[in-house]
């Protein structure tokens, strides 16, 4: 039976995370203050163990593309969006 390793990866991921608050201000710095630096759990691996990641968020002013499942600017959603298939 072979040993298994863990093996560390930097990866770049992007995510939609919908806020609620009452500003656009308030809901920045929700999300900066609890996912400042997250946990996340992404399913399994082949072997049954869990698939964790910890995450750090850099927020820009251009990553807000809707309000209230509203589109803000169609030409800027962020990849995550596209890849989900919204258009």
């Amino acid at each position: 039976m072979s040993e298994y390793r863990e093996y560390g990866f930097d990866v770049k991921l992007t995510a939609l995370i919908r806020v609620p608050a009452r500003s656009e201000s308030e809901a920045r710095a929700l999300l900066a203050q609890t996912f400042e630096i997250a946990n996340g759990r992404f399913g399994t691996w082949p072997n049954g163990q869990q698939i964790i990641a910890e995450a750090c968020t850099l927020i820009s002013r251009e990553e807000l593309f809707e309000i209230d499942g509203k589109d803000v600017c169609r030409s800027s959603l962020p990849l995550a969006a596209r890849a989900s298939g919204r258009k």
